[in-house]
């Protein structure tokens, strides 16, 4: 199910996915490259791009012919503040999980976006010692997290800490809905989550190479992973009984 929502919120992250990351490309680029080698670089890559972009318009064309056959069509503001997420979720685990330790707050559903400690941590990792050859791959990832997480938030939301509040504040999530109607027709913005974890893991993984570079014993490393899988380790998981016909 989560692989299905990656792909289906594909689509409406790819524009944003592809400006970082030409953006990213272009300053990494210009930096070592004439624009002239550059140009000829993305004229290479041009067929792909073009590949992805038929992919894309087969994709998003049910849902744009959808729209423009019946405008009145479309996900209300209210579905998007009822469905959207917190910064609290990304705190918050499953009821079921052996992570919550009587610490993390728990929840069901699309609210459960707490990435885990092991992730959190080995992305702070790379972010930290990342090499310049790793640059351009932390940039885009970084970016990608970054503004899934904006978008995750919804429509609206509003931030405190201690007794300072900024009181209800408009998200880019409600400008998109106001001037991209695609938007109009996406259920759970709370979804977008699942790209900040994506992100977060190809930043772990890039922190956990750079920790075997450096040496670090193997059972350490071990020790890492042992705790990562305890993290995501459920526990007294329900089930449901189905009846079987006669």
């Amino acid at each position: 199910m989560s692989v299905v929502s990656v792909v289906y919120y594909l689509k409406y992250l790819f524009w944003p996915i592809t400006v970082i990351i030409l953006s990213a490309d272009l300053f990494r680029r210009v930096r070592t490259q004439t624009l002239h080698t550059y140009k000829a670089k993305i004229l290479t890559a041009m067929p792909v791009m073009v590949a992805f972009l038929v992919v894309l318009g087969f994709t998003l064309f049910p849902y744009i012919r959808l729209k423009a056959e019946n405008p009145e069509i479309k996900r209300s503001i209210d579905d998007m503040t009822h469905l959207r997420a917190n910064p609290v979720d990304y705190l918050s685990v499953l009821p079921t999980s052996l992570n919550t330790f009587k610490l993390l707050p728990t929840n069901t559903n699309e609210h459960v976006l707490f990435p885990t400690f092991t992730l959190a941590i080995l992305s702070v990792i790379c972010l930290l010692t990342g090499k310049k050859g790793n640059r351009y791959f932390i940039w885009v990832f970084t970016g990608i997290a970054l503004s899934s997480f904006v978008l995750s938030l919804g429509n609206e939301q509003s931030f405190s800490i201690g007794r300072f509040s900024t009181g209800t504040i408009k998200m880019p999530y409600y400008y998109l809905y106001s001037w991209f109607p695609v938007f109009q027709i996406v259920r759970v913005p709370a979804r977008f989550g699942i790209f900040v974890i994506l992100s977060l893991s190809a930043l772990a993984a890039a922190g956990l190479d750079g920790l075997m570079k450096l040496k670090t014993p193997k059972w350490v490393v071990g020790l890492i992973l042992c705790f990562f899988i305890i993290e995501i380790w459920q526990t007294k998981i329900p089930y449901v009984t189905i009846p079987e016909g006669n």
